[in-house]
């Protein structure tokens, strides 16, 4: 079958056209929303890679755990700002610009460290008990691990405009192509 003769089936059967101008749609825009949505969150890391592969630098030079961090105290609840925690190898907490309503910030899950560890850094979200969600980036130290983190709050609010915004603009293409293949049928 030649191409020409292809064509013209696909003219005297336009829901065929319809649908397969709606595959490739749907695949560009889902290409199109998980490379954007991929972008957002990745580079939500960026802050984070750079405090703590400075701080690691910092610290495995000598330097005091208190000077290599910000001094700018940061509420982890209410804050978009990054934070950093220098913990030791037992886990505990050395040094942090972070506070957590007033108290002590909580640490990521235990199970990241051996991780970090192994791989020389670790980038993952975390997620609080109280459901607050990080961008955050585990470095390990001689002598312990340096944890840098910011909120996703205002990532997750770029993710959901992305969303709305692609579905809508897929219900327009559906619809203005059934328009233009109904008036070309």
């Amino acid at each position: 079958m030649s191409l020409f003769y292809k064509l013209h089936l696909l003219k005297k059967k336009p829901i065929i056209l319809w649908a397969l101008l709606m595959v490739i749609c749907y695949g560009l825009v889902g290409f199109t929303y998980y490379a954007t949505q991929q972008n957002y969150r990745l580079t939500a890391n960026d802050p984070q890679i750079q405090l703590t592969e400075d701080g690691t630098t910092q610290l495995n030079q000598g330097q005091q755990p208190k000077t290599v961090i910000d001094s700018h105290d940061v509420d982890i609840a209410s804050s978009l700002a990054p934070f950093t925690i220098i913990i030791d190898k037992q886990l505990n907490i050395i040094a942090t610009n972070a506070n957590y309503n007033g108290a002590t910030p909580p640490l990521p899950p235990h199970g990241v460290f051996p991780d970090a560890d192994i791989k020389g850094e670790l980038r993952f979200t975390w997620q609080t008990e109280s459901g607050l969600r990080f961008a955050t980036v585990v470095h390990p130290t001689k002598a312990g691990y340096i944890v840098a983190a910011r909120s996703l709050r205002e990532v997750e609010k770029r993710e959901s405009l992305l969303t709305q915004t692609m579905i809508l603009g897929l219900g327009l293409l559906m619809l203005g192509s059934f328009i233009i293949i109904a008036i070309l049928a």
